[in-house]
């Protein structure tokens, strides 16, 4: 088992996955910044939660370790359902893990969308409804496509 292979693999699903969420929420800038600490919030508590998972602790270590070089995402111009197909091709991604371990980093990735998706909400100063329509219906789609 690679284990940084897995992660170079997974890495951008993640990415894409958060990137997706920002198409779908109306959340502001003030939202933005909620859900970037969110996610570094997320991630420091998931190194403890999942420990033991390779793929966690290579990810949650990557986060501690300074700012991850993040592709040049337009969340615009991205086309979600091809982020949900990726999803669902980490299947044979993370196949040598073992069961286990598996489904901990497919856990992982739906909490950590979660959360994002829950920081904040529209309206001023990101309160209003955490969770918008189009950010619930993809987290369904997300959970669905991980199996979970």
């Amino acid at each position: 088992m690679d284990v940084q292979g897995i992660i170079a693999q997974v890495l951008p699903v993640i990415q894409q996955v958060i990137a997706s969420l920002t198409k779908k929420s109306d959340a502001g800038i003030v939202g933005r910044i909620l859900e970037a600490g969110s996610l570094a919030t997320f991630v420091s508590e998931a190194a403890e939660k999942y420990k033991g998972n390779p793929v966690v602790d290579g990810i949650a270590k990557m986060f501690a370790e300074g700012p991850i070089n993040e592709p040049d995402i337009d969340p615009n111009k991205l086309d979600v359902g091809s982020v949900l197909n990726q999803v669902a091709n980490l299947d044979g991604v993370l196949a040598g893990l073992g069961g286990d371990t598996a489904r901990g980093v497919k856990e992982f990735i739906y909490g950590m969308a979660e959360k994002v998706a829950g920081a904040s909400g529209g309206g001023l100063f990101g309160s209003g409804q955490k969770v918008s329509a189009d950010e619930a219906g993809f987290l369904n789609d997300l959970r669905a496509r991980l199996g979970l």
